[in-house]
Parts: structure tokens; sequence; C-alpha cells
């Protein structure tokens, strides 16, 4: 047998380094068994389970032995199992939202069952089962209710109540789609005040978001992160949208529109994110304008900093003189930045977003100095890609 010529502490160090590239480490745990044992933790870390591919059904599929669910549960339930390594595990439905074919398998409620050390849960569209008596119901409550899950993402046009007041223990609450709750059975019952979620992150990334529906749910009193797509629509209730001010605080603007929500309490906010299309209006900078002076009214007295995102169209990567044609727009933006009402603002970060190109591509950001000039020599203006984004 041919000797190892680096130690193992040296291999795991390396492994340490290729944690992320799953297809490496499963050519390294091949090798020999000390390399697939600490390879292994890496491999099964993270679980995407898609639904079998069309060409894949059939006459052939009518057992159900041989479903992707079907094949992960004998993997998981050998003697050998690697259940207790996954941490992130994701139902992805989303190349065949209109297929029962995931929902209905009966595999997936024991694939779930046997999974006890999940952190992070993801569901992305997904048929929803309409009888609350169903196993992938009780599967999926048993996960909510589990003092490991930590971060909790539901993508869909239309969910049950239960997955977001039972995730009692979760601390990032992710929401996508066009939010339409609906109640069943049980779920009909109002949640307690001891066992409603009191999430530190909460992303609302929809197009059309109804607060009133979720808001009764989660408890926001803990609240540091809150994004929200814009228009927000409040409903009756509650009138105001934050009884507690978050210190993070990231709008997604989907429409050029002046109708803003009573946010409630922003006095604690010290980061303000702002995504907005540039394609929209060519006014759109005085609506940005617009957007910044309802926010200022909230007393935002700790605010710290400003990341004005402007979305652009997938083929821009050059910016001139001619793209800020509309020179009283961006003199309303300058304005209202310089009379922010926080003593605090050291920064107002201006990045460029395609669609499809890196940041790297985009030529001429210079241009946007001279447009918010005031900004800019104040010493606030940056102009490229924002950390940690």
């Amino acid at each position: 047998m041919p000797q190892q010529i680096f130690s193992n502490e040296i291999i795991s160090m390396i492994i340490d380094c290729l944690q992320d590239e799953v297809p490496s480490l499963q050519r390294l745990s091949l090798v020999n068994k000390a390399w697939a044992f600490l390879s292994r933790p890496y491999i099964w870390r993270q679980i995407i389970l898609n639904p079998p591919r069309p060409h894949h059904r059939g006459p052939a599929m009518s057992s159900r032995d041989t479903t992707p669910c079907a094949k992960l549960w004998a993997i998981i339930n050998a003697v050998d199992s690697p259940a207790d390594l996954i941490e992130e595990f994701c139902i992805d439905n989303t190349e065949d939202p209109n297929s029962h074919t995931l929902s209905s398998d009966r595999y997936l409620p024991m694939v779930l069952n046997r999974l006890t050390h999940l952190t992070r849960f993801k569901i992305l569209r997904m048929l929803w089962p309409q009888n609350i008596n169903d196993p992938l119901v009780h599967a999926i409550r048993r996960i909510l209710h589990s003092r490991m899950l930590d971060t909790l993402t539901i993508w869909a046009y239309r969910f049950p109540t239960y997955l977001v007041r039972e995730c009692f223990f979760v601390q990032t609450l992710l929401l996508r789609g066009n939010q339409k709750l609906y109640l069943a059975g049980s779920d009909m019952d109002p949640p307690s005040a001891e066992s409603i979620p009191r999430p530190h992150t909460l992303a609302l990334d929809t197009d059309s978001f109804v607060a009133d529906q979720v808001w009764p749910l989660v408890d926001t009193s803990c609240l540091k992160y809150l994004r929200i797509a814009l228009p927000t629509v409040l409903g009756d209730h509650p009138h105001q949208l934050l009884q507690y001010s978050p210190e993070y605080l990231a709008i997604n603007c989907y429409e050029d529109d002046d109708f803003y929500p009573n946010f409630g309490r922003l006095d604690k906010v010290k980061e303000l994110t702002i995504s907005y299309p540039t394609w929209l209006d060519g006014r759109w900078p005085e609506a940005l304008a617009g957007l910044l002076h309802h926010l200022a009214s909230y007393n935002m007295i700790h605010l710290e900093r400003i990341v004005l995102y402007w979305l652009l169209e997938p083929a821009d990567t050059f910016i001139s003189e001619a793209d800020f044609h509309n020179h009283n727009a961006f003199v309303i933006l300058d304005h209202q930045l310089m009379n922010m009402n926080s003593k605090r603002l050291s920064n107002v970060h201006v990045g460029l977003k395609p669609n499809s190109d890196s940041i790297e591509d985009i030529e001429g950001m210079d241009v946007i100095e001279t447009k918010l000039a005031n900004t800019f020599a104040a010493n606030l203006l940056t102009v490229g890609p924002a950390s940690g984004e």
C-alpha cells in the first residue's frame, strides 16, 4: 500500500477549503476511507429534492420506488445513515409547480421525519396537501417545531398559515411569491402569545403583499432586519406596518408608485437599502427622492448608511450623461440625500445592479458623482457594489 504523503490534518484543511465544491468532494471521497470520512459531512450538509424529470415518468414510476424521494429514503434509512449530517433540506418543485408529484410521494413524509438536525428548511413552489391530517403536514410541522431550525424559506403563491405561525424558534423567515394565506382545519384557531414566532430576520420578497395576513402571526419585537417590497398593502389591520423598529431595513421597489405604507416606527434603523428599477420612468430619481422623504418623516435619527441599488436593464453596461438626462430629478434626489434627518449619516452608497452582467462590466460610473454633486462634495458618496450583498 503506498504511503500517505500528507497527514490527515493537512487533508482535513484542504477538504475544509473545498466544502462548497460538492463534485470535487465526491471525487475525493473515492480515494480512500479516510478522505471519504472527512468529505462526508460536507457532501451531505445540503440536500435539494427535485421532482422526477418528465421523461423519467411513466409505467415504471407507478410503484414510486424509483422516485427521488424513494432513493433518498433508501440512503438515509441504511445502516450508515447520513441523516444526522443533513443541515439544510430544500423541496424544490419550481420545474413543475402545478404537479403533485412531490407532495403526494409517500416517501417524502418518511424522509422528513428522519431529518432531526435541520437548521435550514426551504419549500419552493410545492402544492400543499388540503387535508390537515395528511402525513406530510405532520412531518412539516415536526420540523417547524424543532429548536434547531434557524431559517425557513417559503416560495409559494398560496400556502397554509401554519407554515408561519408554527415556526416557533426560527430566527430567519424568508417569504417569496404573491402571498395568499389560507386556513385549514385546526389552523383556524388564533395563535397564542406564548407560541408566536419571534424572528430576528424577516424578508418578504413579494410582488404584492398584504401585511395584515402575516403580521398577526409574527412578533416583531425582536426584529433586527426587515426586507419588504413596494407596493405593500396593509389592509384594514394593522394601520401601521411596525410597532418596533428594526436596525436594518431593505426595500425592493417593483413599481414606480408614490403610494407608501405607514411604516410605523423606524427610529432605530441604522442602515437603509433601497433597490429601484431605472427603466420604469424617466423621473425615477424624483420618485426615489419621494420615498426617501417619506422615510425621513419617521425620525430616522440613528441612520448611519444608505445603500441605493439602481437596477439596470440586462443589456446596459455603459453609463453616460444621456442615461441621466433628467437633471432636475437628480437635483431633487441629491437635495433629499443631504437633508435626511440623521446626524450620524456617514455614507451614501450607490450600487448599480445589472440583471445579467456583473458589476465589473459597468463603465462610466463616475457620471453618478457629477449628478449627486452635493452628496459627493460632502464626502458621503461611494459608487460600486455594496459590501455584504
